[in-house]
């Protein structure tokens, strides 16, 4: 599965969309982010243009996907991944791979 074009426009409405480098909010430091939240080899005044951030936005979902299938033991609907990729978009793979969100998913404890 990937993420429906639905989804990625909720995604981007949440992360904002940022052309110029910016530091870390809680600590104003590394890592400095661009884009939706792209922070991988982003330097401190680093400028893009919007066609990069849709590039690095998909680029950096990617290992989302593969880390969903191999955590993920219940079927998803579109909608429910749309979802978790966004959340693991922002809470971080390592974060995801020990959540209590993953644990209960596959126990199929939805509420």
């Amino acid at each position: 599965m990937e993420i429906t074009e639905k989804g990625i426009d909720k995604l981007k409405s949440y992360n904002g969309l940022k052309l110029k480098a910016y530091p870390n909010p809680a600590t104003g430091a590394e890592p400095w982010t661009i884009w939706y939240g792209h922070t991988k080899g982003v330097n401190p005044g680093q400028l893009i243009p919007v066609q990069q951030a849709e590039v690095f936005l998909h680029q950096d979902l990617i290992p989302i996907y593969g880390v969903t299938q191999q955590l993920v033991k219940v079927s998803l609907t579109q909608g429910q991944f749309d979802a978790l990729c966004s959340f693991i978009f922002n809470l971080g793979i390592s974060n995801f791979a020990h959540s209590t969100l993953l644990k209960k998913l596959n126990a199929d404890d939805y509420q």
